[in-house]
């Protein structure tokens, strides 16, 4: 096959918001695609064309991003699937790039149908329910039939079976851009003050969703045992999710009611980041979290369990603390080692954004998929 000039992207995403990692790491991808020589064009679903326009498509806006829709309605998927192969057709579509469950479904079909090149990205799993896990199983399924699967670690590649050979996969790290890592508001009153943390107080903070996977509970456990040890040591929970009411529960059986705070979901973590002391990651189980690097980005010291693709990104004792997973006590000594050790805790924060500076880029990332879009076309 001769090589097209100024090949055509569609990318299909289920997204609510611009802050989940998938999303994030488009809008960096197009953020460099005027660099490239490629016309990309985004698509997310909606219900039916009757929805007004949402958080979402402003937010892609405020990007400079135009996105477009595929509409569900009653036929759902045949439906989905008309509609992509239409735009496809009517658009001399080269590559279909999909990110998520329903996504790869619609690509498995425009590629047997349309017969287009098609990469499948595979992201960190999560296990809400038992609809979502046999989503998952369904995508894990369908990936076999890409012509592209692209991991985010290599861990995740190593649990998730693909077949083919070394040619058809990829691992493609997650970035952050130094010149601005994570999303602020410009906000002038402090987030302390309005969550009522004293300016002297240590704050240690877990960020993203409050669901099993994440291990909240652990740091909540864990933190119970820093609590006792260094009084002016608070948490905040930044994030939502279905574990919300129970992990309140908890938090009250424990009596900290007054140490930890909720947050909620946000659209700007980085303000929470810049006003945090320590970031901890709890997970039971990551792909390759972009809170991680965010933090290390803006200086921050981590403390992160050793699952999934953490350990590519941080090393133990130099870029931050590694401990075992649902570990509570080796949770609880990490973070009282940083809090009690200021010039540690900025040894480690400062070898993290070095890390993340060498490692990281995102214009090393966008290359890596414009090299891949290369070698399917040619």
């Amino acid at each position: 096959m001769g090589y097209t000039k100024n090949p055509r992207v569609m990318i299909l995403i289920a997204a609510k918001h611009i802050t989940t990692g998938p999303m994030k790491g488009i809008l960096q991808l197009l953020k460099y695609s005027g660099q490239s020589e490629y016309i990309f064009h985004l698509f997310n679903f909606r219900l039916n064309q009757d929805c007004n326009a949402d958080q979402f498509e402003y937010a892609t806006l405020q990007h400079g991003i135009k996105t477009q829709f595929l509409y569900q309605g009653k036929c759902g998927y045949i439906s989905l699937i008309r509609q992509a192969r239409q735009f496809v057709r009517a658009n001399d579509i080269n590559i279909i790039q999909t990110h998520g469950y329903k996504p790869s479904i619609i690509g498995l079909f425009i590629k047997l149908q349309c017969g287009v090149k098609w990469i499948c990205a595979m992201h960190g799993r999560t296990t809400e329910n038992f609809k979502i896990r046999i989503y998952h199983m369904f995508d894990r399924f369908v990936q076999n039939f890409a012509d592209r699967v692209v991991f985010v670690s290599k861990a995740e590649r190593q649990r998730t079976f693909c077949r083919g050979g070394r040619n058809r996969i990829r691992i493609i790290y997650n970035a952050v851009d130094l010149a601005r890592p994570a999303a602020t508001s410009e906000l002038k009153d402090s987030l302390r003050e309005r969550m009522s943390i004293s300016n002297h107080a240590r704050v240690v903070s877990v960020i993203g969703r409050l669901s099993p996977e994440k291990g909240v509970d652990v740091f909540i456990h864990a933190f119970a045992k820093v609590a006792k040890s260094i009084p002016e040591a608070h948490a905040v929970l930044v994030g939502d999710g279905q574990e919300r009411l129970a992990l309140e529960a908890y938090i009250d059986s424990l009596g900290l009611r007054s140490r930890v705070h909720f947050a909620g979901y946000t659209e700007t973590p980085g303000d929470f980041i810049n006003a945090s002391d320590l970031i901890v990651l709890p997970s039971r189980s990551e792909g390759m979290p972009n809170v991680a690097l965010e933090a290390m980005a803006l200086e921050k010291p981590v403390i992160a369990t050793m699952v999934g693709g953490i350990p590519e990104i941080i090393e133990h004792g130099v870029s931050g603390l590694l401990v075992p997973p649902q570990n509570p006590a080796a949770i609880a000594e990490a973070t009282k080692r940083l809090l009690r050790d200021p010039c540690l805790a900025k040894r480690l924060a400062k070898a993290g954004r070095s890390c993340v500076r060498k490692y990281f880029s995102p214009e090393q990332r966008a290359e890596a998929w414009f090299e891949m879009y290369r070698e399917l076309l040619c």
